[in-house]
């Protein structure tokens, strides 16, 4: 008889293949008094009978084919751990033509008597509560290294490498990276500064720095990071929580800010879109309601025209008349997004290389990084809580309408306050950083970058109704600038100059 060996191996070190090997092995012997000719061997090393197999997946396949008239195996759990898997093999097996099976432990089993398939379903039985048993065991020691405050094991995290703990049998430590912990703290900051993480991973990507696999950093991973409590020095078991046998990258009050801040329902991740770069959102006013514009998307996929605009958008229903009711904006202001961003790159984006300016900005205000994170901080909390509050009222919850608005006010005007100052501290790290070359490398800048340059010269930019009477075309003189120095004022000659570069670059363009 020609037969097909079977051979598995649940947990292997570090790859190793000697388990699987052995009771292969043992197969052949068994094939050889048994005077059966090995035709094929099907190995499945390191994986549980739980989870995908590809060996086991290419032997059912090759069950109903001549190849082989038996298959041989260790013993039946290594096919199969609990009744429904056991009953899915025995039945392709003996539909396919075969009868007999071998095992090293626990003989031959002819699978089309009754006799057989009682004897093997009886086993199937057994090796499903020896399955429990196993994986009780696996969480008890899990809960016992978790209760330690050990590694759990698996891929390592980012910012650590595991470290075996000398004398330990089982459980491991982790140590910091210290290349890896230095991006780790860069985005947490950048992340309460109010950066997204979009940005984060494009500088990071553009910069060279690899994930753990060594591939390209997206938004959805950065946010597993850094809202994972490894980071932190803290080891989670469900929903426990212990101090941890390593240090942290990030203090733990740190860590819990970065979390209420990527946790704020208003920082949903978006996909990256190169149409829906908007680096002008944040800083253009409604010069007719007082609102901040947003950026919106214009006519087709192919050609898309990208403005900002003073958004109307339905806040609720009219409980007599059942219509949409308009909210936030009044709908009146609209800019091209282009030209109102060559317009502040030409006339704008200079100042921020000029000395005076930024001896003018040191003298009235400094940055302070923590009083950012704090800002922010609140801000996400509080968005939060205003969500929760606009869920509840459109649910039909118990909350009056009065003490909706009431609160629903309360805490918009403590999140614009929080904003009106966040204006005033952010965008000095990144001027500093681009110092004296803020000119040159605008154009490579993520929007995140060139919108917190702005910011630091600017609390705003208002943008007035367009003037029908004056034509369709772009009219420069709609924005002004709401200036962060008092000395910047008095510096009118320098606007000029910049202004004449602008429209010189406007009339050679058109």
């Amino acid at each position: 008889m020609r037969a097909a060996i079977y051979s598995r191996i649940s947990r292997a070190e570090d790859g190793d293949r000697s388990g699987v090997e052995r009771h292969a092995e043992l197969c052949r012997q068994l094939c050889e008094l048994r005077d059966y000719e090995v035709v094929d061997v099907y190995e499945d090393n390191d994986l549980s009978a739980t989870s995908k197999r590809p060996s086991y997946e290419r032997l059912l396949k090759d069950l109903p084919s001549p190849k082989f008239d038996i298959v041989v195996a260790y013993e039946q759990s290594r096919l199969a751990r609990d009744e429904i898997d056991w009953a899915t093999f025995r039945n392709t097996y003996v539909s396919s033509g075969k009868s007999l099976i071998e095992f090293v432990r626990g003989g031959t089993t002819d699978l089309s008597s009754s006799a057989g398939r009682t004897t093997s379903g009886i086993m199937s039985v057994v090796d499903a509560a020896e399955k429990e048993r196993i994986r009780q065991r696996i969480t008890d020691k899990h809960q016992e290294i978790a209760a330690k405050g050990l590694y759990h094991g698996g891929r390592r995290p980012f910012g650590y490498e595991p470290v075996k703990l000398p004398g330990a049998k089982q459980g491991s430590t982790l140590r910091i990276r210290e290349d890896e912990a230095v991006l780790v703290r860069e985005a947490a900051d950048k992340v309460l500064e109010g950066r997204s993480l979009y940005g984060i991973c494009r500088d990071w990507n553009e910069r060279g720095e690899p994930t753990v696999k060594g591939g390209p950093w997206t938004a959805t991973s950065l946010r597993r990071i850094l809202r994972s409590p490894i980071i932190a020095g803290i080891r989670e078991h469900y929903e426990a929580r212990v101090p941890a046998q390593w240090p942290g990258i990030l203090t733990e009050r740190t860590w819990q800010q970065v979390c209420t801040v990527l946790g704020n329902p208003a920082r949903q991740p978006r996909k990256p879109n190169k149409a829906r770069s908007y680096p002008l959102a944040g800083v253009l006013i409604c010069g007719a309601c007082g609102r901040r514009l947003t950026g919106m998307n214009r006519g087709t996929a192919e050609n898309v025209h990208r403005k900002y605009g003073c958004r109307l958008v339905p806040v609720g229903k009219n409980e007599q008349t059942g219509s949409l009711k308009g909210g936030y904006g009044c709908g009146k202001v609209y800019i091209d997004a282009d030209w109102a961003e060559s317009w502040i790159k030409f006339r704008f984006v200079p100042w921020a290389d000029d000395p005076r300016m930024r001896s003018s900005l040191a003298a009235e205000a400094g940055v302070e990084a923590e009083r950012i994170r704090q800002l922010v901080a609140e801000n996400a909390a509080d968005e939060t809580t205003l969500v929760e509050l606009d869920e509840a009222r459109w649910q039909r919850q118990e909350i009056l309408h009065s003490v909706y608005l009431s609160q629903g006010a309360a805490l918009r005007g403590r999140i614009e306050g929080r904003q009106a100052e966040l204006a005033s501290l952010r965008g000095q790290s990144t001027l500093d950083r681009f110092s004296g070359g803020i000119v040159e490398h605008w154009d490579s800048m993520i929007p995140e970058e060139q919108r917190s340059i702005i910011l630091a010269l600017v609390e705003s930019v208002v943008v007035d109704p367009h003037d029908r009477s004056k034509g369709n075309h772009f009219q420069p003189g709609r924005m002004r600038f709401q200036w962060r120095s008092t000395e910047m004022l008095r510096e009118g000659e320098m606007i000029d100059e910049y202004g004449n570069i602008y429209r010189a670059e406007i009339k050679a363009v058109s």
